[in-house]
């Protein structure tokens, strides 16, 4: 119950920080990912399940706020999480390096799917300047934004963790 309640808190803090406050200090005219960091992270902690699971709603949230195509952020946030989940056996809490890629890389990819499906469809074919002006500085800025929320998400885990095997073993 306690996991849920930090999901849910954490999904709507995380949405809220990234379309009130980030997308007024835009740098570059983007804004970091937060879902898809979040989902990203959260994958790797817990596994393929639960990072799809965490990747479908941040990636619905984010369809009824922004999106043109109803379910097209939640099949994409749920395929990034859910590969993210791959590399929950090479997940150490302690190794920054891997969420970081793995935040970089899902970012680019997800920066690709929109261009492809929202962008190319329609006619526009400028793929250089999209991935230079939007694609890189975003994921970049997702990424650097990934070393200060990343701590927070790992220290929380780990004291529901911690909580959890408490409480197994009080009524186990």
């Amino acid at each position: 119950m306690l996991r849920k309640i930090f999901l849910t808190v954490t999904i709507i803090l995380l949405f809220l920080l990234q379309t009130v406050v980030l997308s007024r200090i835009s740098i570059l005219f983007v804004t970091p990912n937060l879902l898809l960091a979040f989902c990203t992270c959260y994958g790797l902690m817990k596994g393929k399940k639960s990072g799809m699971y965490t990747g479908l709603v941040c990636g619905i949230l984010m369809d009824v706020f922004f999106g043109s195509i109803l379910g097209f952020y939640a099949l994409f946030m749920m395929l990034f999480g859910h590969l993210s989940g791959y590399f929950h056996k090479r997940f150490f809490p302690d190794e920054i390096k891997l969420p970081l890629l793995m935040v970089f890389v899902e970012d680019l990819l997800m920066g690709c799917a929109v261009y492809v499906f929202l962008f190319l469809f329609r006619g526009k074919f400028m793929f250089g300047y999209y991935f230079i002006n939007i694609m890189i500085p975003e994921a970049v800025f997702t990424t650097l934004v990934s070393l200060l929320i990343y701590p927070v998400i790992i220290r929380i885990n780990t004291l529901i963790e911690e909580h959890e095997k408490r409480r197994a073993i009080k009524f186990g």
